[in-house]
């Protein structure tokens, strides 16, 4: 029985351990809360490719942002809100 044991103890602090190293060497830590930065961009509903919003929209993309949201805000404007890792 106390053999038994220690078998289990001396298991799941190996599992336990490499799973932390691997998150480790990963950069990932569960510690740390990702931080986020935002940029809001007001475009024509109407993206035409090779338009000078399509094009703005595309220059972002290549900039590491991400759409978020988007909602129109009227007729004529949509709004667009872009996230990336800080």
């Amino acid at each position: 029985m106390q053999s038994r044991v220690w078998v289990v103890l001396v298991v799941s602090a190996f599992l336990f351990g490499s799973f932390a190293a691997t998150n480790y060497a990963a950069g990932e830590s569960k510690s740390k809360t990702p931080r986020w930065e935002y940029r809001i961009l007001t475009h024509s509903p109407n993206l035409k490719k090779g338009g000078s919003d399509f094009k703005k929209i595309k220059k972002i993309g290549v900039e590491g942002w991400e759409l978020a949201s988007s909602y129109r805000s009227s007729v004529e404007v949509v709004v667009s809100i872009f996230k990336r890792r800080k």
